[in-house]
């Protein structure tokens, strides 16, 4: 099969395409023919050494991934050759940037008809985190308003949408560029944070969803009524202060589950959330040294997706 590979860390140059054996199948796996899969802000914080564990080599990258199923190990009970899934790649597998992968099959589902492949591959990575975040950390209701800094990202405009979906007031801080995007969204008020410092137009709110960090998610501290919650996916949050100013901050971490995924499917199958799909990235190795260099700059407008394999054009 062809993967794109990388041998040694560094920088996105190291990518490669190479010719590798398809992965051999466990008794509780799927093996699956990739059609789409999505780059996230990992890929190139592993890529580029910044990620903080070892990984062995030859690398393939990407672990948000929807296919075929084309095997299956002898134990799988629940899934058919021929399946299309959606599925989450354990960080310690990874390996979505190829023409086939292996992935267990209880992080997989199979994917609604009215949900395309490329729509199914954001899910997994910022789907999952936004609606976690939302629904079952902050726990957002209709009554509240929240804050979602950086709303024209991955997470954040899959954020803007779900708590627009559960009726809470939702501002969000976008580019020049998004504004009115963040209102098609779903957000009440769009912030354009090149232009106007969110600090000057808003009150203390409810909830508030810090994708970005640093600066932003310091600042943002200083919103939080008595009594609500911030949470980062960017750094953890001073939890002395945030104890002292008596609401709860926390730093959160993605814990797949496969009932999440299929709550996102029955949304967007639904059409109540739209993944936010910027760009669709050929299956060689300069466009996605390309597009990983985007996602790594921490200005992705909502999610960039490799098509590796179209089944329409075998028909």
């Amino acid at each position: 099969m062809k993967a794109m590979v990388s041998n040694r860390l560094g920088s996105v140059a190291t990518l490669q395409e190479q010719t590798m054996l398809i992965p051999e199948v466990g008794p509780d796996d799927l093996l699956l023919r990739v059609e789409a899969t999505a780059l996230n802000p990992l890929d190139f914080q592993m890529i580029t050494g910044q990620h903080d564990r070892a990984y062995a080599f030859p690398l393939i990258l990407g672990r948000d991934v929807a296919g075929k199923v084309v095997g299956q190990g002898n134990r799988v009970k629940l899934f058919s050759l021929g399946d299309e899934v959606v599925a989450y790649q354990p960080e310690q597998q990874l390996g979505t940037f190829a023409e086939y992968t292996v992935v267990p099959a209880n992080q997989a589902l199979v994917r609604p008809r009215q949900v395309s492949a490329i729509q199914a591959a954001t899910l997994p990575t910022s789907g999952e985190t936004a609606y976690e975040v939302i629904v079952d950390v902050l726990k957002l209701h209709n009554n509240q308003t929240i804050l979602i800094q950086g709303g024209a990202g991955g997470v954040g405009s899959f954020a803007i949408q779900i708590a627009h979906v559960l009726g809470a007031h939702v501002i969000a801080t976008v580019p020049r560029r998004d504004e009115k995007f963040g209102i098609v969204l779903g957000a009440d008020q769009a912030i354009d944070y090149q232009v106007v410092d969110f600090r000057q137009v808003i009150q203390p709110v409810d909830a508030v969803l810090d994708t970005v960090g640093d600066k932003v998610l310091i600042d943002s501290m200083n919103y939080v009524r008595q009594g609500g919650h911030l949470v980062s996916i960017e750094a953890a949050p001073d939890l002395l202060v945030a104890e002292g100013g008596a609401f709860a901050g926390e730093f959160f971490q993605l814990q797949p589950s496969v009932g999440v995924l299929g709550q996102l499917l029955t949304l967007v199958a639904k059409r109540q959330v739209k993944p936010l799909v910027e760009k669709v990235i050929p299956f060689t190795a300069p466009a996605i040294r390309a597009a990983l260099k985007v996602v790594g700059s921490g200005h992705e407008r909502g999610k960039r997706v490799i098509s590796v394999w179209n089944p329409q054009l075998e028909k």
